[in-house]
């Protein structure tokens, strides 16, 4: 089983690593139902492993200059703020109905994604302070209950809200993800929710990113766009399926 972990992590990093997702949303439903992680085990195993594959990817794309530092402070404050209480409510609230409730707002954001005219009207009302606390509030408490990066919602928030281009949206991103993770892995620690278990995930997820980092300078903004509408869409699905068979 740790080297099916190895391997899964690797390639859902590989995968967040391009799109600017991380990968944590496709790897906790795997550490419950395949690994028999304990669900709250399995989110704070997750949210340890994404700041280090965050922080290489950060590293990396600072060097290159892909990272829009003030959309990435604007966003993270708030969402800092909804991680740290996302995690403190893993302890006390049914997760089960709220990942029904994730997974078609994802399913919702992915449709939203691929049909361009529809999103230009829905991000309108979000193209403000409020509206941007708002969403950086959200990506953050997601990121603290399910053991996700908050990449999901950011990339796409960055992409039609702050109308960066697709490279920089999944840069930024995952500089976003790496001080979201740091901020969720130090609550979950707290709470007891991390131990030895959580070591070949972190393994799994940086040599993911390492791959991603290298493979991501040949992928054009078009097509990072694309794998990320799909990549949301099997990321509903993996929440869904993980509800039903909590």
């Amino acid at each position: 089983m740790t080297i099916i972990i190895l391997f899964a992590g690797a390639s859902f990093s590989f995968l967040g690593t391009l799109v600017g997702l991380g990968g944590g949303v496709f790897m906790v439903p795997l550490l419950v139902l395949a690994a028999g992680f304990p669900l709250p085990m399995a989110v704070g195993s997750v949210a340890l492993a994404l700041f280090p594959s965050a922080l290489i990817s950060t590293i990396n794309n600072g060097r290159l200059k892909k990272i829009d530092y003030k959309s990435a402070i604007k966003l993270e404050i708030p969402t800092i703020v909804g991680a740290w209480l996302g995690a403190t409510l893993t302890a006390i609230l049914p997760v089960r109905p709220l990942e029904f409730i994730f997974s078609a707002f994802i399913m919702f954001m992915a449709w939203q994604m691929r049909h361009k005219k529809e999103t230009g009207k829905f991000v309108e009302r979000f193209n403000n302070l409020p509206g941007t606390s708002f969403l950086g509030m959200l990506s953050g408490v997601l990121a603290g209950l399910f053991g996700v990066g908050g990449g999901i919602l950011k990339t796409p928030i960055l992409l039609k809200v702050f109308k960066l281009p697709a490279k920089k949206a999944a840069a930024t991103s995952l500089a976003m993800i790496m001080v979201t993770a740091l901020v969720s892995s130090l609550k979950h620690w707290q709470l007891g929710h991390i131990d030895e278990r959580a070591i070949p995930v972190v393994i799994g997820f940086a040599s993911g990113s390492i791959l991603g980092n290298i493979f991501g300078k040949k992928i054009s903004d078009k097509n990072i766009q694309t794998t990320l509408s799909i990549a949301m869409f099997l990321a509903a699905f993996a929440v869904l399926i993980h509800a039903i068979y909590l």
